[in-house]
């Protein structure tokens, strides 16, 4: 009996001790980064170098593949000597990613593809309280985005990521494509 009880309490505490290890499925992706504008080439013409933000929630549905839900949000500002007539464009969408090796290594190589919704708007721009280029109200056009990344071990808990991705969005006119190039971290 004795012994019996004995097996029981390491085997209790055993399968605790393993069940704290495994990783929790959901994932948080925090990054920011760089999203040059590259088409249509009029408007990429006329535009800096924009920034972004992006925002995930992700799940994991095993070792080497991840659904990840997505807020991006890009500031793109005109090179023109013109006060306003920025280009703001959001993204709302859902990603996957498939890492590429061993999923236990420390650094790991991705591949991802995503679609969803893109919300674009721009400022006027005004030339000596002129407007030159009216305000356009937020519309909303289909996206879809490839690209590689790679994710770096850092801690427990904590994966720094890079990403460089393609962004087409549709609208009415030309397509509006970017490359958002991120850098973040990923918890849990």
């Amino acid at each position: 009996m004795k012994k019996a009880l004995i097996v029981l309490i390491v085997f209790m505490l055993s399968s605790s001790a393993l069940h704290a290890q495994s990783p929790t499925p959901f994932k948080v992706y925090l990054g920011g980064g760089i999203a040059p504008l590259v088409g249509p080439d009029n408007l990429a013409d006329s535009t800096k170098l924009g920034y972004g933000l992006t925002l995930g929630l992700g799940y994991q549905m095993s070792p080497i593949f991840h659904i990840v839900g997505k807020y991006e949000y890009f500031r793109i500002n005109n090179n023109l000597d013109v006060d306003g007539g920025t280009l703001p464009i959001s993204l709302l969408g859902v990603h996957s990613q498939v890492g590429v090796g061993m999923p236990t290594s420390s650094i790991q190589p991705q591949v991802m593809a995503g679609a969803g919704v893109a919300f674009v708007s721009r400022s006027e721009a005004l030339v000596g309280g002129e407007i030159i280029v009216p305000k356009a109200n937020s519309k909303s056009y289909a996206y879809f985005d490839v690209g590689l990344g790679v994710e770096v071990k850092s801690q427990a808990k904590v994966r720094v990521f890079a990403q460089a991705r393609y962004v087409h969005i549709s609208s009415e006119n030309e397509a509006i494509t970017l490359i958002p190039i991120t850098v973040g971290i990923r918890l849990f």
